[in-house]
């Protein structure tokens, strides 16, 4: 039975300005947890001087009894599954203009991340936002994990 949770809108958002990108909206969560396992995810849209960046990850964590959610679970490789889309606003829907497709750890590792840069708004000037979609493979329950939403932005042409 998969075991999957889905992450709204806006977990945690951070606003941070800094002086390589203009403005940055990053969502971050827990999207799955149990007695052993964590699986935490994030998503990101910014842009600044005509670059714009879409990212996303996944982390596999453990769930120790005293301490929660804490330390890294290394797994073995194509058991982390990422997913990374940025979404446009298409005037009463969102609609995908970049997919990363699945991307998989090809090494024993807790973490895979994608990011993308563009050099301009590549489905034109609109609100883009990220849809990060992350899963950690475990040998009793199969995939679980979910998805979390950068927010949205608006980015010029």
């Amino acid at each position: 039975m998969k075991r999957i949770v889905f992450v709204a809108a806006a977990v945690g958002l951070v606003v941070v300005a800094t002086a390589a990108y203009g403005h940055t909206l990053q969502s971050y969560g827990t999207t799955f947890t149990d007695s052993d396992l964590c699986v935490f995810g994030s998503a990101h849209i910014q842009h600044g001087s005509a670059v714009i960046d879409s990212g996303a990850d996944v982390r596999s964590v453990g769930n120790w009894h005293t301490l929660g959610c804490s330390g890294e679970k290394a797994l073995d490789p194509y058991w982390i599954a990422l997913r990374r889309q940025l979404y446009r606003w298409d005037s009463n829907a969102w609609v995908v203009c970049n997919d990363s497709g699945w991307v998989y750890n090809t090494t024993r590792t807790a973490q895979v991340w994608h990011q993308r840069t563009f050099q301009s708004a590549i489905c034109g000037a609109r609100y883009y936002g990220t849809m990060g979609t992350g899963f950690v493979y475990q040998n009793v329950g199969g995939w679980s994990g979910g998805s979390v939403w950068s927010d949205y932005h608006w980015l010029p042409a």
